[in-house]
């Protein structure tokens, strides 16, 4: 059974999603935004009850921004993660921890806008597909993860700079498990594509 609060957050994300789109189509059609493609790969770190069974990992991510205010800009997109077993404390386990990560941000910058390095802070959350096969049914230190696939909410808060088109990030995730939560830190490089207006 999911908790009262992990079915709040759903809606809650639920009437977050729709209110942004319903923004984000009434600025298209009112005035021209510019587009940006965002695309990113680091490592994931896990930490909590994953930090028990799980190694240091990576991540790869591609998002769509689409500028609002000139100090605000709302991106969505997916991203996958990926951590392997510690052998040290599961020997005889073989399978990863997986995630597939579809949400949106709200990407707000913080710095002056004629500095060329431009620091920001970025909120978000959505959906994720985890799976771990038979990973965390092995682990005897009390860890309730379900096994198998799942499908939960997610949120993540972190922050991060931008030189030119390059930038840098690190970012605390909570996947809202049935049973546990699924924590870990995100640190990342990457590019951002100007699409034009």
């Amino acid at each position: 059974m999911k908790t009262k609060s992990k079915i709040y957050l759903q809606y809650l994300y639920s009437v977050i999603a729709v209110s942004a789109f319903s923004t984000i189509g009434f600025a298209s059609m009112s005035h021209s935004r510019p587009l940006n493609l965002y695309v990113s790969a680091g490592i994931s770190d896990p930490s909590g009850e994953l930090a028990s069974a799980m190694e240091v990992g990576y991540h790869g991510a591609a998002k769509m921004g689409i500028q609002l205010e000139p100090r605000t800009e709302f991106l969505f997109g997916g991203e996958f993660h990926s951590m392997p077993t510690d052998h040290n404390r599961l020997p005889t386990v073989s399978s990863d921890f997986r995630a597939i990560m579809v949400g949106f941000d709200v990407k707000i910058n913080v710095g002056i806008p004629e500095d060329p390095i431009t620091p920001y802070l970025l909120v978000g959350g959505g959906y994720a597909n985890i799976d771990f096969t038979d990973t965390l049914t092995q682990i005897t230190s009390g860890n309730t993860f379900k096994a198998d696939s799942d499908s939960q909410s997610y949120f993540e808060l972190g922050g991060g700079f931008e030189l030119k088109r390059a930038f840098a990030m690190i970012r605390f995730v909570n996947i809202f498990t049935e049973q546990a939560d699924g924590r870990f830190i995100t640190i990342g490089i990457g590019y951002k594509f100007s699409l034009g207006t």
